[in-house]
């Protein structure tokens, strides 16, 4: 999911948020919570704490638990983590230093190692969830990577 927004949000700081199903406009519970919710006018609205997202396409839905990550800058939110799904991953990087011959992905220098926002997206996601970490070669990022992986043993 990668979806364009609308916002009124009052910081250019990227967050982390969870989504929880409304049929009431209102104010979520902390500040880590979206309620996805349709208007009178049939717009699709994730309500939080720090502003409002108008969803640009009014068709996507959002399940309750999903994990989505919000860059105020580009006006964009990514799906993080669907609990229905059985293949969440983060992409690291495509960027790779092996060139390996049967690779149907050649190389690129494209990062998305955003390692505090995964942090507080890790953090909303349940205990017992299951997610890859993938990239081009992820252990380019080997200190920040390995750092991470840390992180995510000390947070189980």
């Amino acid at each position: 999911l990668n979806v364009r927004v609308s916002h009124d949000f009052r910081s250019d700081q990227s967050v982390a948020l969870r989504i929880r199903l409304s049929e009431v406009a209102g104010k979520p519970a902390t500040d880590v919570d979206g309620l996805f919710y349709k208007t009178d006018k049939g717009e699709s609205v994730i309500g939080t704490a720090h502003g409002n997202l108008v969803l640009k396409d009014s068709t996507t839905q959002l399940e309750e638990g999903e994990i989505i990550l919000f860059y105020p800058n580009q006006s964009v939110i990514r799906r993080f983590y669907r609990p229905s799904s059985n293949s969440n991953t983060i992409l690291l990087t495509e960027e790779c230093d092996q060139l390996c011959v049967m690779c149907s992905h050649p190389p690129k220098t494209k990062r998305y190692d955003q390692f505090d926002l995964y942090a507080a997206a890790i953090r909303l996601v349940p205990k017992n969830a299951v997610i890859g970490i993938t990239g081009g070669e992820p252990t380019l990022l080997k200190t920040e990577l390995f750092d991470f992986l840390i992180f995510l043993y000390l947070c189980s």
